[in-house]
């Protein structure tokens, strides 16, 4: 496998939705992301502490950008013009 096929972790979601909003902030950068484990935690959530959350994957190669633009994600980066929102709290890969 290489660098470029190679996954990695950016970030654990607590929630199928989280996950997919982090997702979209990233095609929002044109970095592809992929979901791991949403589907599983939508039909039993109560195994979110056992699977260990929903995992956000990214291509090795592009896993420091990534990990930049969700810090700027928590920071309330993508906030729309006129929106006003507090920043997230910042999560744990």
């Amino acid at each position: 496998m290489t660098q470029q096929t190679e996954l990695s972790i950016v970030r654990i979601a607590n929630t199928p939705t989280e996950a997919q909003l982090l997702k979209n902030a990233l095609a929002a950068v044109e970095i592809h992301a992929y979901i791991n484990d949403a589907n599983l935690l939508q039909a039993n959530d109560f195994l979110t502490g056992a699977v260990g959350g929903v995992k956000v994957l990214v291509a090795h190669v592009v896993l420091e950008r990534a990990q930049l633009v969700l810090k700027e994600w928590d920071q309330g980066a993508f906030v729309l013009e006129g929106e006003k929102m507090d920043a997230p709290p910042t999560y744990k890969a």
